[in-house]
């Protein structure tokens, strides 16, 4: 037998095609190995005759002996492995699913039903089940492409005929070249198998899916109808409402201390009413209180102006605006407040409005006796702060003295209190327990050491960590958890500890994950009774409680499975406090506690997918060391201390710097206030309070209270700047009272609003806005683009959104829209979808891309972008990279000139691949982008910039580097229109953004060299120069954004960790439901 090697697969395809061999040869079968450097050899089980051997040889194979590993397969075309291909815009029109179990194909077929598709056909054998389905639902497609439980999708090759399939997301290089016999299937896969099996039987859904036996039916009398009565409860709820009431039991000493701390001029803003020692503090309309008041916080609800619940709470069932307002706030001079009831319910506590009187009427300023009541007030102060980490000494100083235990991460400190006062008792050192289950292989022994070498010992582990070169989830990352929380755990680092035990557990083998839970549940200083009983638990309760829960899960405890709805009550209560792998852990307990609950770890994973929207949190799912503030290598605060120190740089240029202003810009003054809001929100993402509200303050001074326009804007800043403060993602939504003051404004305040809403990204990180076409359709009562995603906002039950989110989609398909509105349209729907679960968005997700196919190219392209950000958020890497595919197509379609436009969508793509590990796809499509853009006029550059920024954050800064320099050499000369130059410099500052440090600051101090030219002669010139705000804007979202803010080292580990969580929650829950 002779054997020939093709230089590589292209080689072979060139020669199947040629011709040369005749069409029964090449359905002999052969044997084929893949040798190194991408050969392909292929033997012939029956010796070509010399003609054909020759042909062969002349087209470039070389004969030799076949080699011994040689695999037989059944023709020539089953040598050639298929091509990935991008799927197609709608349906195929017929599809074959495997299964690799009868009961995964009968669970298809339910989820088939379910989705409408009630046409199919079932082949039910002992090793495998078919199903052919005609046009089958996308969502169905989708998880067929991951594989879930054996699930696989292929589609006729070519079409047209019904014996010849190949998988879902691939085609084969000579299509038609391969043959089934008589009476079978041929299954070609995506690996390069091909599957011949037997004729199937096949069994029609008529006959499959049969109605369920009724009872015969009850024949029923009217009667009368009788009261439903529905106890109304509170729940928590997720509403960012603002707070507009504060109760306060026994509050007379708290409001006491507050007028004494608190300057006249702010406490003119308060109304108080009292009701024995009750005490209700409420803000003057149209007044705000700068600071934090005592008491409980309510806010209205409905809207309603004398009805208020707790901040945080809504009422269960809602009700409507009118049926509350006749049942508990009919009487308008009365004010209702709704709390919890002891027994359950809601309980009503009213109180006239006349009792609200402003609070500086009761307050007598006296210098008599003032020295007294300070004297009184300091010998009974007791100050309990709670933990702190500064920028600067989060990290260790090497010149700092020896460690106490005091200073160990995580030791709580002694509350301070006046010299007299009883000195707090030493805090216990933890031993390790005599009961603690023996240790598995990974076993780490640290009881020997004392305090001080257990802190040299975690220092030095952690230095370990950022050395070592190894997968995030390998056996050497899971023993060098194992140790960090052993330390962490001696070191009284409980929080530090805790999260190395849930990344320990996370990807542990089976043999080890039962003792590992074992010793994490054993580190717990409080049995499990006692956490359940908790009045108000702390976060590290609610991890020992998931410690405890999952020791027994894997142990099969019986009388912790019996504590099971305890457990539940718990979690639902407590767990939104919790990081989100001690989350999931907690839920996968739970569920195997209560017998395998799919449906409840179903709606754990949304969660928790919900959570990931924007990544990982640093606060509460990192460990401090890995934290750019805390790392054992330091650098963390001097870097955020740098670019503050850039920022007042800006600052003072933006006031110093001499601007050729045209003569219809704005006041400089009311522009200045705008751009100092922008540098406050950058101060607060440095975790600079004072600095912020200090620059937030001097703006309020500037611009007049009674325009509507700075009303609107200055309270939106003002939102904006405390959300950073609070550490939250800048996406997050605004209150809604801010939402309803926007949409009573009039046309042209609105048009004013919006046009600064456009430029900045620190109001508007996600909303993309046309305030001319807002403003025209406003004005011509033709409002019907806004009108189709305005209402959704306010729509918070998933069911219901998903519902709205289907109904507008015939919109998308409506051919009286141009193609613009109907692709602004489906970016707006698909910005929806990561609100929904999993099961709901990804059919809708189908529906949308069908939609886009009747759309022109480069709007197609940009709801494909979209889509890939869907789908990279619910973890789904085939999908993704099937859409990255289509991507790829799309821009040889659409040439240089279409690629230009479409570069910043390419860009933020970039980010959904890497999360879902597809790196190196998300180089390639980036490269193949840089190759068809050509030119340097300014949209040729912008695109250029955004591939930049992909690469940036890709690491691959030699790419990047060059297109940054000629942006600079572009923005040094005083050239091109100011819209251009600002364009510029926003895509310029967002690849900066994402540029190590030294690289990232100094092009950043470049970009202010063209202040001196920015100005405008917009019509916003009676309130602000939008120009102005856009490049403040651009500037210190370059600074502040998250990638600045991070160094390498922990931004490669939230990419890996996120990429993990991702890939455990989805296989924990497809387990789970079969």
């Amino acid at each position: 037998m002779q054997a020939f090697v093709f230089p590589s697969e292209q080689a072979l395809r060139v020669a199947l095609r040629s011709g040369a061999l005749p069409a029964e040869t090449l359905r002999g079968p052969v044997r084929v190995a893949r040798l190194p450097g991408g050969a392909v050899e292929v033997s012939p089980e029956k010796p070509l005759s010399a003609a054909a051997a020759k042909a062969v040889l002349a087209l470039g194979a070389v004969g030799q002996p076949p080699s011994p590993g040689a695999v037989p397969v059944s023709c020539w075309a089953a040598a050639v492995r298929p091509e990935a291909t991008p799927l197609p815009g709608k349906a195929p029109p017929l599809v074959l699913f495997t299964c690799a179990s009868q009961a995964r194909a009968l669970a298809l077929a339910g989820e088939l039903v379910r989705l409408g598709a009630d046409r199919f056909e079932l082949s039910q054998g002992s090793e495998r089940a078919l199903l052919k389905v005609p046009s089958p639902p996308w969502y169905a497609l989708w998880t067929a492409l991951e594989h879930d439980g054996g699930l696989r999708a292929f589609v006729p090759s070519p079409p047209g005929q019904a014996q010849v399939f190949v998988e879902l997301g691939f085609a084969h290089p000579l299509e038609g070249a391969a043959a089934a016999e008589a009476q079978t299937l041929l299954l070609i896969h995506g690996d390069g198998r091909w599957d011949s099996l037997g004729e199937p039987r096949w069994l029609d859904s008529g006959a499959l899916v049969v109605p369920a036996p009724l009872a015969p039916p009850e024949r029923l009398a009217p009667g009368p109808q009788p009261r439903l009565e529905v106890t109304l409860t509170l729940r928590r709820s997720s509403a960012t409402d603002t707070p507009a009431l504060w109760f306060a039991p026994k509050g007379a000493a708290a409001v006491e201390a507050l007028v004494r701390a608190t300057p006249e001029d702010a406490l003119d803003a308060l109304t108080f009413a009292v009701a024995g020692d009750v005490v209700l503090l409420r803000p003057r309309p149209g007044r705000t209180f700068p600071g934090t008041l005592p008491g409980e916080p309510f806010a209205r609800l409905a809207e309603l102006p004398n009805l208020y619940l707790p901040l945080g709470q809504a009422l269960e069932p809602p009700l409507r605006r009118d049926r509350l307002r006749s049942w508990l706030a009919a009487d308008v001079d009365q004010v209702t407040l709704l709390t919890e009831a002891k027994g359950g319910g809601v309980a009503l506590h009213t109180i006239p409005e006349s009792a609200f009187r402003p609070l500086t009427e009761f307050v007598d300023y006296v210098l008599e006796g003032g020295r007294a009541v300070l004297e009184t007030w300091v010998r009974r102060a007791t100050f309990d702060f709670t933990d702190f980490t500064s920028l600067v000494d989060a990290a260790p100083q090497a010149a700092a003295g020896p460690a106490t235990a005091a200073d160990a991460p995580g030791t709580e400190r002694p509350t301070r209190t006046r010299a007299t006062a009883r000195p707090s008792r030493p805090l216990p050192v933890p031993v390790p327990s005599p009961q603690r289950p023996p240790a598995g292989p990974t076993a780490v022994t640290v009881g020997a050491l004392g305090s001080s070498e257990v802190e040299a010992a975690l220092r030095r582990e952690e230095a370990a960590f950022l050395e070592l070169e190894a997968p995030a989830d390998s056996p050497e990352r899971r023993h060098a958890w194992l140790t960090l929380a052993e330390l962490n755990g001696h070191a009284r680092a409980s929080r530090e500890a805790n999260l190395c035990w849930v990344h320990a557990l996370w990807d542990a083998p089976e043999g080890e994950l039962r003792a590992l839970a074992a010793r994490w549940a054993a580190t717990s200083s409080q049995p499990l009774d006692v956490l359940l009983g908790l009045a108000t638990p702390t976060p590290e309760h609610g991890r020992a409680v998931v410690a405890h829960a999952l020791s027994a899960a894997l142990d099969a405890a019986g009388s912790v499975r019996q504590r099971a709805g305890a457990i539940a009550t718990f979690l639902d209560a407590h767990d939104g406090d919790l990081d989100v792998r001690t989350l999931w852990l907690g839920r996968v307990a739970l569920a195997r506690l209560s017998g395998g609950d799919a449906l409840g770890l179903a709606k754990a994973r949304d969660r928790v997918l919900t959570r990931l929207t924007r990544g990982l949190s640093l606060e509460r799912d990192v460990p401090r060391f890995l934290r750019v503030t805390g790392q054992a290598t330091g650098g963390g605060g001097e870097r955020r201390s740098r670019v503050a120190h850039q920022l007042e740089a800006i600052w003072r240029a933006f006031h110093e710097t001499p601007r050729k202003r045209t003569a219809v810009e704005a006041p400089p003054a009311n522009s200045l206030a705008y751009v100092g809001f922008e540098l406050a929100w950058g101060f607060a993402r440095l975790g600079l309070g004072e600095r912020a509200r200090g620059l937030r303050e001097q703006g309020l001074k500037v611009l007049p209270a009674n325009d509507p326009v700075h009303g609107y804007l200055t309270a939106v800043y003002g939102a904006r700047i405390e959300q950073a403060l609070e550490g939250v993602a800048p996406g997050t939504p605004l209150p809604s009272a801010l939402a309803q003051q926007l949409n009573a404004l009039d046309s042209k305040s609105r048009y004013l609003v919006d046009r600064l809403r456009q430029v900045s990204e620190v109001l508007e990180p996600q909303e993309r806005l046309d305030p001319i076409n807002d403003y025209t359709r406003s004005i011509t009562n033709d409002d019907k683009g806004r009108e189709e995603l305005g209402s959704l906002r306010e729509l918070s039950d998933p069911a219901a959104l998903a519902q709205a989110l289907a109904a507008r989609q015939p919109t998308a398909d409506d051919t009286s829209l141009t193609p613009e509105e109907r692709a602004r349209l489906l970016d707006g729907l698909i910005d929806f979808l990561p609100q929904l679960p999993e099961s709901a968005a990804l059919p809708l997700l189908g529906r949308f891309i069908a939609s886009a196919e009747r759309l022109p190219t480069a709007a197609r392209l940009a709801v494909l972008e979209d889509a890939l950000k869907v789908a990279g958020h619910f973890g789904r890497a085939a999908l993704v990279r099937q859409l990255a595919l289509g991507l790829g197509s799309l821009l040889t379609e659409l040439g240089p000139e279409g690629v230009a436009q479409q570069g910043p969508a390419l860009a933020s793509g970039v980010r959904s691949l890497r999360r879902v590990g597809l790196r190196d796809e998300a180089k390639e499509l980036l490269a193949r982008a840089t190759r068809l853009l050509k030119g340097d006029e300014p949209r040729t550059l912008l695109a250029r910039l955004a591939l930049a920024q992909g690469f940036a954050y890709l690491g691959a800064m030699p790419q990047a580097q060059p297109v940054l320099d000629e942006a600079f050499d572009r923005l040094s000369r005083e050239k091109g229109l100011i819209f251009e130059r600002m364009k510029l410099t926003r895509a310029a500052a967002h690849a900066l953004s994402s540029a190590p440090t030294e690289v990232a600051l100094a092009g950043l101090l470049r970009l202010t060299t063209q202040l001196a030219w920015v100005t405008d002669s917009l019509s916003t010139g009676p309130h602000f120069c939008v120009s102005l705000v856009d490049y403040a804007d651009a500037l210190v979202l370059g600074h502040v954004g998250d990638d600045l803010t991070l160094n390498e080292f922990t931004r490669r580990f939230l990419e890996e960790d996120e990429l993990l969580v991702r890939r455990r929650v989805h296989r924990d829950a497809g387990a789970l439901a079969g």
